[in-house]
């Protein structure tokens, strides 16, 4: 469904990414930024980064709309400057050197005809009040763990596995790090949880309670996807 550049939350923005990518889509239309301030050390904490716009990056040759640009990009929240808010999502992407790009290219378009200030404060953000608590974070990592249905240890994974190959050639003994540290691997295909099928899952702890968990890919072991490139077609794979 086609977005009219008046409903958007900062339609400037978005006509200067029309202009210059062509397509855009809108995620999480109409959606503010919601964040947290930082006590005492400055910075923020975004809590949901609200309306983004979705173009296609053209640094890697990217046909799936991967590259995503926040609402807010451009501006100052609370002192901090939101041009760390573009990012595209395929992992052969250069982002340094688009971001570097994406930032020259917006501070030109804004410096000839457009109202907006790219680096001044704007008031497109909510402050959230609610209190981050320790608890908290271990109820919804629990809840968000209990999700991925199959996960098998990875000290009880064959020897010559390639989960276990893949921590031994780092250093890491895959017997006793896989047991001091909870480590393991999803066997898990079922949506939504299938971006984590067949990568080592890695809990994060804190305090001697589990607040997170990473999935990283193994090379040879998680499934790659082929996916249309600049050059023609390489092998690809979702974000490590």
């Amino acid at each position: 469904m086609a977005i009219a550049r008046e409903t958007v939350r900062n339609p400037l923005l978005y006509a200067f990414l029309a202009r210059a990518f062509g397509r855009v889509r809108v995620s999480k239309h109409g959606m503010p930024l919601r964040y947290r301030a930082a006590l005492g050390a400055g910075g923020i904490t975004v809590l949901d980064g609200g309306e983004e716009y979705l173009v296609c990056c053209p640094v890697c040759g990217d046909r799936r709309f991967r590259l995503s640009v926040n609402h807010m990009y451009g501006s100052f929240v609370a002192g901090v400057s939101m041009s760390f808010m573009a990012h595209c999502w395929n992992e052969r992407c250069e982002r340094r050197g688009l971001r570097d790009s994406l930032r020259r290219e917006w501070e030109n378009h804004s410096k000839h005809g457009a109202s907006f200030a790219p680096w001044t404060e704007t008031s497109g953000a909510a402050l959230s009040d609610e209190p981050i608590t320790l608890d908290g974070v271990v109820e919804e990592c629990a809840a968000n763990h209990a999700r991925l249905s199959d996960v098998r240890p990875v000290w009880e994974l064959p020897e010559g596995h390639p989960i276990r190959q893949y921590l031994d050639g780092r250093n890491f003994p895959s017997e006793a790090f896989g047991r001091a540290y909870s480590l393991g691997v999803s066997f898990d295909d079922s949506y939504p949880m299938r971006w984590a099928f067949r990568r080592l899952i890695v809990p994060v702890w804190m305090l001697g309670r589990q607040v997170g968990w990473q999935a990283r890919v193994v090379d040879g072991f998680t499934p790659l996807t082929e996916v249309p490139g600049r050059m023609g077609v390489w092998p690809y794979r979702e974000p490590r």
